[in-house]
């Protein structure tokens, strides 16, 4: 055998070694998923009951949340997967499904904040907010607060939430758009920042717990992502990728976001941005402190998120005072 040939077979061993012990972490391990009915959220939970865990699969489409959740449990056992269906982009459907989660796992080892959508025309929430930042960040911040204290529970609990490389926006001042400035890709770029400096600032206030938070870029992935603007639209998306030979399969970046969720040598590891299996920059503004103040606030206050609602964890999730408005999360950047 040539040294080229050893030298793969070990590192093939060395991958296979790593599989199997992250799968044994994972089995009976409760794993919520938003947006679990397709692309990157629905590879990533066929891969994580493959290993064993519990899922409750959260998403708009019955039709296929219901046979994906069936599937699971035929192949890998009755309490495999469970699925609820939600709109993230109402508070009310994201409070109902809060509870429902609740009432089923007492314990939650992993949440993946993975829904998202993007739309060409200005809609508003059922609460009259632009649809794309109520649904892309402020559903997953409320749902993540609803949860928290079952996540404190788990000695390794680990919060993932999806960025974009479409952060690199400056937000509208208030960061909600309205009808009348509203813009497709400011919409878009703005709720992926939110979502990675809500990793961040969460990180930083769940440090010395047993949680762990970070956000993940997966890349140009072939989802229905943007399907909902019209065949054009995604078929222009898709292409741009293809052209810059940048684009994976979900299954590919779902693989990436399973080894975030559950790899033993990341446990303990948090405030991080990553992508293609290692970390990653973000941009200079996702680490300004000030603006990820003004972001907490606006979404405690569109979220309706007081210590009466959140028992324990307000403690994670209570408003700071602007004393030390100039800081930076420098400390996160390596």
């Amino acid at each position: 055998m040539s040294g080229g040939d050893s030298s793969d077979q070990t590192k093939q061993t060395m991958t296979t070694v790593r599989a199997a012990n992250a799968a044994e972490k994972m089995r009976g391990r409760a794993c919520v998923i938003t947006g679990a009915t397709s692309g990157i959220g629905r590879a990533v939970a066929i891969e994580l009951a493959k290993q064993g865990a519990c899922l409750i699969l959260v998403g708009r489409n019955p039709v296929r949340g219901e046979a994906l959740a069936s599937r699971l449990c035929r192949q890998h056992g009755s309490d495999s997967a469970s699925f609820v269906r939600a709109d993230l982009g109402s508070r009310r459907e994201v409070e109902q499904l809060a509870g429902e989660i609740r009432n089923r796992f007492a314990v939650i080892d992993v949440l993946i904040n993975n829904a998202g959508a993007r739309f060409d025309e200005y809609g508003a929430s059922p609460e009259g907010l632009e649809r794309t930042f109520a649904g892309n960040h402020l559903g997953h911040f409320l749902l993540t607060a609803l949860l928290l204290e079952r996540l404190l529970l788990s000695l390794d609990s680990r919060i993932v939430t999806l960025g974009s490389g479409a952060h690199g926006v400056t937000p509208p001042a208030g960061w909600i758009l309205s009808e009348a400035n509203y813009d497709r890709k400011l919409a878009y770029g703005s709720s992926k920042l939110a979502n990675i400096m809500f990793a961040y600032e969460l990180s930083r206030r769940l440090r010395g717990t047993s949680v762990t938070v970070n956000a993940f870029d997966p890349g140009g992935v072939a989802t229905r992502l943007g399907l909902n603007n019209g065949l054009k639209a995604w078929l222009k998306h898709i292409g741009y990728y293809l052209r810059k030979r940048q684009l994976l399969s979900p299954r590919r970046a779902g693989r990436d976001l399973v080894f975030l969720c559950t790899a033993p040598e990341l446990r303990g590891q948090t405030g991080g941005y990553y992508s293609g299996g290692r970390k990653i920059q973000s941009s200079p503004l996702s680490h300004d402190r000030s603006w990820a103040r003004a972001l907490w606030r606006i979404s405690l206050e569109r979220s309706h998120l007081n210590a009466e609602r959140l028992g324990r964890a307000w403690a994670y999730f209570a408003p700071e005072d602007d004393a030390s408005s100039g800081e930076s999360f420098d400390f996160l950047i390596e």
